[in-house]
């Protein structure tokens, strides 16, 4: 009987987030619809949002068809944001599963099925990001100047950027191939290490295991430069990978933090003790630190090296986004130090949830940060609401509805 009812209780908690996607998915469209019929208001909205309402009528003159792009990119650009953050937390979890397999760490045996529910949201999150893709390159959105002006070259190459000014960087055609083939890659390990664990292949779990992260820890870096950075193609940075990993691996521990807590809470997930909730709180605790050391350094490195093309996007950042840049440092590093530094708060329940969450929120904003300044500036609106959950739910329900195993 107690079986029985707690199925019907996680059937009922299923429903209720197909529900969320439905409603994601309706605003998402009608976001879309309302695109068709963009007029003079709008483009002068958008022209308040930038502080530029002194100098409206020059600019509404002579840019009219950029902040028609503009308006006409935040549906786009928000489900592209919401995408790409959901397609990295399961990344970060998977890179968390693949160490746990190296190391063959007891602790977090109990935890196995849960982050294997979570990475089987890779290969969705690997189509829309295709799929985004493709309607850049082909006009329909115009995110990325470097798939869809012709006089990219032109534009980027002659400014002494050597990077730039490699083929294997500049041309379209490996763009792509380099998506395709991280992808297909990815997927390929997702399924082999999932089929062994379930065949108990512990051997070939590992070797798969170590494969898998000399793979992402070259080929992310390509990754990172294609889908998120090349939004600006003046800026040009070799750490920021490496912080864009230290920020999956937050939020993907984050999130089975929160699972576990679910899970738990349900009286499905009774094996979590005390001391998994310590373990997880120290990894939480040390990934927030490696972000924020490596974010530090990348500004270190820009400070004494005196780089122009990081230099110019920071200051840019700084100067229009100041607010949203000194939030982002306090949720994500301020925050968790000074909460998870003492011991007794790792094994506080109610705080702890409440940090994965600020991590969560913080990690979002970040990522937000970078994808939505450069391709439509930041201003908040529904749009993003409704990505959001869109992406979210169908996250969730991917995730949640493997939990169903707990009861069995």
């Amino acid at each position: 009987m107690n079986f029985l009812f707690r199925k019907i209780k996680m059937n009922f908690f299923l429903i209720k987030i197909k529900i969320l996607l439905f409603v994601g998915l309706t605003f998402f469209i009608y976001d879309l619809y309302n695109q068709l019929y963009i007029n003079d208001y709008n483009i002068i909205q958008l022209i308040d949002c930038y502080k530029l309402k002194d100098n409206k009528n020059y600019i509404y003159n002579n840019n009219k068809n950029y902040y028609i792009k503009q308006i006409y990119n935040r549906p786009w650009a928000a489900l592209y944001t919401s995408t790409i953050y959901f397609f990295n937390m399961s990344l970060g979890v998977f890179v968390f599963l693949t160490i746990q397999y190296i190391s063959k760490s007891k602790w977090s045996i109990i935890l196995i099925n849960i982050m294997e529910g979570i990475i089987k949201f890779l290969p969705f999150g690997s189509i829309l990001i295709l799929l985004i893709l493709i309607l850049n390159n082909i006009g329909i959105i115009n995110m990325f100047d470097k798939m869809n002006d012709y006089i990219f070259h032109i534009k980027y190459s002659n400014k002494h950027n050597l990077f730039l000014n490699k083929p294997y960087i500049n041309y379209i055609f490996f763009y792509f191939l380099r998506s395709y083939i991280y992808i297909y890659i990815l997927n390929f390990f997702l399924k082999k290490i999932l089929n062994k664990y379930k065949k108990k292949k512990n051997n070939k779990i590992y070797y798969y295991s170590v494969l898998f992260i000399i793979f992402n820890s070259i080929y992310t870096i390509y990754i990172g430069w294609d889908w998120i950075m090349f939004l600006n193609p003046n800026f040009i940075s070799t750490i920021f990978n490496w912080s864009l990993l230290g920020s999956n691996l937050v939020i993907g521990i984050s999130i089975i933090t929160l699972f576990s807590f679910f899970l738990f809470r349900k009286k499905i997930f009774s094996f979590f003790k005390r001391k998994h909730l310590y373990d997880l709180s120290k990894y939480i605790f040390t990934t927030s630190l490696l972000w924020s050391y490596l974010c530090f350094s990348q500004f270190l490195l820009i400070w004494y090296s005196n780089i122009p093309e990081e230099g110019f996007y920071f200051t840019n950042q700084a100067n229009k986004y100041k607010y949203l840049e000194k939030i982002i440092i306090i949720i994500n590093f301020i925050i968790p130090f000074l909460s998870l530094i003492k011991k007794k708060n790792k094994m506080n329940k109610k705080k702890l949830i409440l940090i994965c969450i600020n991590l969560i929120i913080g990690h979002y904003l970040n990522l937000y940060n970078f994808i939505m300044s450069e391709s439509v500036g930041i201003f908040s609106g529904y749009e993003e609401i409704s990505s959001f959950l869109f992406v979210g739910s169908l996250f969730f329900l991917n995730t949640i509805k493997d939990f169903n195993n707990y009861l069995k």
